[in-house]
Parts: C-alpha cells; structure tokens; sequence
C-alpha cells in the first residue's frame, strides 16, 4: 500500500467514526474551525486516577473532566491492564457480542494504556473525543472514547482514530463528493 492510500484509508476512518458518532462532514464544513475549538495535551497531573462516576451529567464538563470520565471508562471497561470484576456493567462495542463476559474482558485487557494521550472537541454538538493508545502502540493510531459535550453517552469509537486528529496537527477531513 503507498502513502497515498494508507492516508486516505484513515481519512475514511476519522470519517466513519464522526458519522457513528451523529457528526458528518458537511456538518463539519457547516461549522467551520468552530467545530474544532478545543485540544487538549493529557499532562501527568491532570490526569487523576480517581473513578468518575458514571451519573448523568447537566452541564458542560472541562477538557480534564472529559479525560478523567474516559480513563475511568476504559478502567471500568477492562482496556487496561487492570484486572475487572466481571459482575460490573459492560458496554459492547459496535459490532460485539458475547455470551461468556469474562472471555469477553479477558480478550480487552491490556489493550489500551490507562492514561489518555489527548482529547479534543470537535462537531456541531462539540462532543468528546478522548484517545488511548493502543498495546502494542501502533504509531499514529489511537482508539477514541467519544461522549457528549456534557460528558454522557459514553462509548469507544468502532473505528481507529488518527493521533494527529486528536492533537489538532491536521485539518477536519474534506467534504466528500456526492457521486
């Protein structure tokens, strides 16, 4: 595959996921660098392991809240190398089904790093895209925890993300034909 190919392969990517997520490109085009307002690097700091619960939001949260929901998900998700209690709510990616949950958990453990690696705004609704990387790590490519500008409605992205997306190093993807 050349260069050309691979990016336009993750330009899809970053596409299927914001439709997944209710965003469209044209959405996007509509919205401007408004829908782009908001990137966050995840400082060592900031990032408390302290669990967030997962009680309906009512207001806005901050770019430090939003990584604290999506590191407590991943956590309560069994994505990191943390051992999960199986008798705990377990949200199905897209796409996944199981009937022995602890296989299930067993297959997610130590799949993504316990630390987000950044977060950003993006969309009309400007929601939450909160990155991992992944283990092994896979260089550019991160997997997302998306949620609501109020921090609810919590999910992992069905697709991989691109690193840079998230950091805010590159443009919202074009507007697609419509042939």
């Amino acid at each position: 595959m050349n260069t050309k190919s691979i990016l336009s392969y993750l330009l899809v990517a970053v596409c299927l996921t914001l439709a997944a997520c209710g965003e469209t490109a044209d959405n996007q085009e509509k919205k401007g660098d408004a829908a782009y307002t908001e990137t966050t690097t995840v400082d060592k700091a900031d990032a408390s392991s302290a669990e967030t619960t997962p009680e309906l939001r009512t207001t806005e949260v901050s770019p430090q809240e939003a990584v604290k929901i999506a590191e407590a998900f991943v956590r309560r998700q069994g994505y990191t190398e943390q051992k999960v209690n199986v008798s705990k709510a377990i949200t199905f990616e897209q796409g996944e089904f199981a009937s022995d949950t602890a296989k299930l958990l067993d297959n997610r453990r130590n799949t993504l790093q316990a630390k987000a690696m950044g977060a950003r705004q993006y969309g009309s609704n400007f929601s939450w895209a909160v990155g991992f990387r992944q283990i092994p790590y896979e260089n550019n490519i991160v997997r997302a925890v998306m949620m609501d500008s109020l921090g609810n409605n919590v999910k992992i992205a069905p697709q991989v993300v691109r690193e840079d997306w998230i950091m805010g190093n590159n443009q919202p993807p074009p507007k697609q034909d419509e042939n």
